[in-house]
């Protein structure tokens, strides 16, 4: 790995570190002050939101990181290129924005939560300046970084001094999208830097054919990962919505995590894609990292569930534990899918295999969903993602075998991660049968638990852990050598 991979590397993560902690924090403020119904209303209305934004978006995140990031040497070229999509991003919300508001105008059943409704419209226009596609490719994870963090900061500042009781419901939804504006205003100042923002002389047409791929999977995606909730919502109650979301968002989490390498890597790997040996040491490097988080974070929560949920949520979201275990599937599959795709499919022209693949993933999540949505509620709809995912990664390694594109980082070295991702479970389940109490458990559980896999990937002679040894070793030598 070259230097500017490390430190984009050590950027992603320290952003990372924040994102998790951040969620975490807020989480606990607002599950004190508010009921778990609030919760699940506003969680409700911001899914309808999100579907709107992620229309809206055209498929431009993916299609953009890409581009900038083969064109990025080129400011002429660059600046054409984020000229058009920002002017069709631009467009494209003004025009959702009046669908947005003609649909809660059309169903009466939206209409107890309007306010809501309306103050979540911003966040809607707001997401045509978001342009992480354009900082992404250009590898501004520094940027990135410090942006965020100080947007973060400002949101949660207010959210403390002005959220008191439950009749601050709308302040806090105000606050929940103030950083995500902020986010809009510094991108659009700074993308200054870089390009030269004209919209005189715009091909647009082009794009109808360039985008379409990436269009059909960002909607078979939004059916897939948008409805989920809107589908409790109206077929459960509230409080199964809120459920749900806790559980999505903390897992949500962990999937960051576990992809934090394959995307900051995915710029490199797209540049590199023409340099077979190159890109396939950084495709391996890739897999060998989302392997090495996702295997113990998914044993850990399905032992630690409640004690995770209690941290997070008090007593009241205790009920939650088994959505959130059969959730902690997605972090195996998940985001092996968003592997398959960033890596391989995306760099290699075939966004074709993660239509097919999300189309699959779209018919068995809706199916299943509706069927099992009514009886039993999250747990039902969460079984349905779950499986969505699992049948969208058997397509997409179907499709890159039947392509005879890069598939030889599947190897048996992934069984040392599940070895030793289950003799860390055996630990952490003996700590937890000794009763001392839900956040002792954690604690303990978080550092023996670690020990444990680390010890056992060490004595496996992981590759992994065995390059973080040898480099500690060099620094260490170093420093001592003076």
């Amino acid at each position: 790995m070259g230097k500017s991979i490390i430190k984009n590397y050590i950027y992603n993560n320290i952003l990372l570190i924040f994102n998790l902690a951040y969620p975490l924090i807020t989480t606990i403020y607002i599950n004190k002050i508010f009921s778990v119904k609030l919760i699940g209303e506003v969680s409700f209305s911001l899914s309808i939101v999100t579907i709107f934004i992620s229309l809206s978006s055209l498929g431009i995140a993916s299609y953009g990181t890409r581009e900038i990031a083969k064109n990025r040497n080129s400011k002429e070229k660059m600046s054409k290129i984020f000229s058009e999509l920002l002017f069709l991003n631009f467009i494209s919300v003004i025009f959702f924005l009046i669908v947005y508001f003609s649909i809660i105008y059309l169903f009466p059943s939206l209409h107890q939560y309007l306010k809501i409704f309306i103050i979540l419209s911003l966040n809607l226009f707001m997401s045509a300046f978001s342009l992480e596609w354009f900082y992404i490719g250009l590898e501004e994870y520094e940027y990135i970084t410090k942006r965020s963090i100080l947007t973060k900061i400002i949101s949660f500042i207010f959210m403390v001094i002005f959220i008191k009781s439950e009749k601050d419901i709308y302040l806090y939804v105000i606050f929940l999208i103030l950083g995500i504006s902020l986010n809009g205003i510094f991108n659009i100042y700074n993308s200054r830097k870089y390009v030269e923002i004209s919209f005189e002389k715009l091909e647009l047409k082009k794009y109808i054919n360039l985008l379409k791929y990436f269009y059909l999977q960002l909607i078979i995606a939004c059916l897939y990962n948008g409805m989920d909730i809107v589908i409790i919502g109206l077929n459960s109650t509230t409080d199964q919505v809120a459920y749900y979301v806790r559980s999505k968002e903390l897992v949500g989490v962990l999937i960051i995590i576990v992809l934090s390498f394959v995307n900051t890597i995915s710029p490199r790997i797209n540049n590199k894609v023409h340099d077979k040996k190159e890109y396939e040491e950084l495709v391996n490097i890739s897999f060998k990292v989302f392997c090495f988080l996702s295997f113990p974070f998914f044993i850990a929560i399905i032992i630690l569930a409640k004690n995770v949920l209690y941290i997070i949520g008090g007593e009241k979201f205790l009920d939650a534990a088994n959505i959130f275990r059969i959730m902690a599937l997605l972090l195996v599959f998940d985001a092996l899918a968003v592997f398959l795709n960033t890596n391989i499919s995306v760099p290699n022209n075939k966004e074709k295999n993660t239509l097919y693949a999300n189309i699959g993933a779209m018919i068995i999540f809706l199916f299943f969903s509706f069927l099992l949505t009514s009886n039993y509620g999250a747990i039902g709809n969460s079984f349905a993602k779950v499986l969505g995912i699992f049948i969208a990664d058997i397509i997409m390694i179907v499709c890159i075998k039947k392509q005879k594109l890069y598939l030889k980082f599947f190897n048996k070295d992934i069984y040392k991660n599940i070895v030793a991702s289950l003799v860390m479970g055996m630990g952490i389940r003996v700590i937890k049968n000794s009763n001392l109490g839900m956040i002792t458990e954690f604690l303990i559980s978080f550092f023996i638990g670690g020990l444990i896999y680390i010890l056992g990937l060490f004595f496996m002679k992981e590759t992994i852990v065995i390059k973080i040894i040898e480099k500690m070793k060099r620094i260490k030598k170093e420093y001592y050598s003076g």
